[in-house]
């Protein structure tokens, strides 16, 4: 009998100077449980961050937005009669929410609550969940402040940040991205998560929580009343920009190697100046924060290779699902994905960080790799253009 508080389906891809060497799954699960490979999808919980801020790249170097633009300017929030947003959030700025330097706390509730103080029953929209959180939000001690460089992680900013996208593309944040991100290398699956279970395209994996009789009111349709945890228990497509992309790990493999750590002299989805500038440090001593401009975490290997990326977790309640995508200065990206909550044996995938967790492993693994092929390239084999 299979373990069903363990992950069924791990998909690892790794590529080395913008080549795909490495794509594998792993199924461990009864042997009616449908197997997955190196093309399924899953969901990406924070991951789609990095997206976002790829987009927000993109809009920054052609001149639509500035960095010093005010969010109230790109945005119109409408929050519950009785709420307004807080004083100070009027000085945002696109750097701030890109960079989690807002200082915004929201407090941010179930859909049933929101959908209360807006006066109907649930779904909710996108726009009225963002705008109760705005309006229900205090700032962190020290914010608004332009010169504060410590960090405040919070979803909010690139929720926020989404609707920018929204607001000066004239269109669908996921119409942009597919157009301006996905298009460019080639990538045709990767799509915005569903919330029903029934939603789900063939190569999408089914996710599963680490409590196996989680299950919670549905708040998307009226029947059945209740559902499995995470294919109900909230309006997926509402975390749009921040929580929701479903992709496989050999397309964002490709995101990865597109980009480099701000070293590559062009890509098909960003000028150099603004790779170079996604990689930028806000604090290089690592004293106050440990971000960088385009809002990636950083660290360093126990090698002294510095890494860059990004990790997704989503537990009771959500898409049930871990993620982890990282770039290091050797010219090695990897993405890691799997279909439960990160509060299994991988735990917390911290950057840089040596030991026995699942990142110290990888990063010894990875420093200990000298010479990698100088030929070769996996991405054809998954219908992905070559970037080299």
């Amino acid at each position: 009998m299979i373990d069903h508080s363990q992950p069924r389906a791990i998909t690892l891809a790794i590529t080395y100077q913008q080549r795909l060497m490495f794509a594998k799954a792993y199924t461990w699960a009864d042997f009616y449980y449908p197997v997955a490979t190196p093309s399924s999808m899953f969901k990406i919980a924070s991951c789609s961050k990095p997206i976002t801020s790829i987009a927000i790249g993109r809009l920054l170097e052609r001149g639509v937005l500035s960095k010093a633009d005010l969010l109230v300017s790109k945005v119109t929030l409408q929050p519950p009669q009785g709420a307004a947003l807080p004083t100070g959030f009027s000085q945002i700025t696109i750097e701030e929410l890109r960079t989690h330097r807002s200082g915004l706390e929201p407090n941010w509730p179930d859909n049933a609550t929101i959908a209360a103080a807006y006066g109907h029953p649930t779904p909710i929209s996108i726009f009225e969940e963002i705008s109760y959180a705005s309006a229900h939000s205090v700032f962190a001690p020290g914010f608004p402040s332009s010169t504060n460089l410590n960090v405040k992680y919070q979803n909010l900013n690139y929720a926020l940040l989404a609707l920018v996208v929204r607001g000066v593309s004239l269109g669908l944040y996921t119409d942009y991205v597919r157009a301006q991100i996905f298009g460019p290398l080639g990538l045709a699956t990767p799509h915005v998560g569903a919330s029903l279970h029934s939603q789900r395209p063939p190569l999408e994996v089914q996710h599963h929580s680490s409590c196996p009789s989680s299950v919670g009111i549905n708040v998307v349709a009226t029947s059945p009343a209740l559902v499995g945890s995470g294919y109900g228990t909230n309006v997926q497509e509402n975390y749009e920009g921040y929580e929701d992309w479903v992709i496989s790990t050999v397309d964002y493999a490709a995101i990865l190697a597109a980009i480099g750590t701000g070293n590559l002299a062009k890509s098909p989805i960003l000028t150099q100046a603004s790779m170079v500038d996604m990689f930028a440090k806000i604090d290089p001593t690592g004293q106050t924060d440990d971000f960088t401009q385009g809002g990636l975490f950083w660290g360093n290997s126990p090698g002294g290779v510095t890494v860059f990326g990004h990790n997704g977790g989503w537990s009771v309640g959500g898409a049930n699902c871990a993620s982890w995508v990282l770039s290091r200065s050797d010219g090695v990206s990897v993405a890691l994905f799997m279909n439960m909550d990160d509060s299994g044996p991988l735990g917390t995938f911290a950057y840089g960080s040596g030991g026995t967790n699942a990142n110290g492993q990888l990063q010894n693994i990875l420093d200990g790799i000298k010479t990698w092929p100088a030929k070769g390239d996996l991405f054809s084999a998954f219908g992905i253009p070559p970037l080299a």
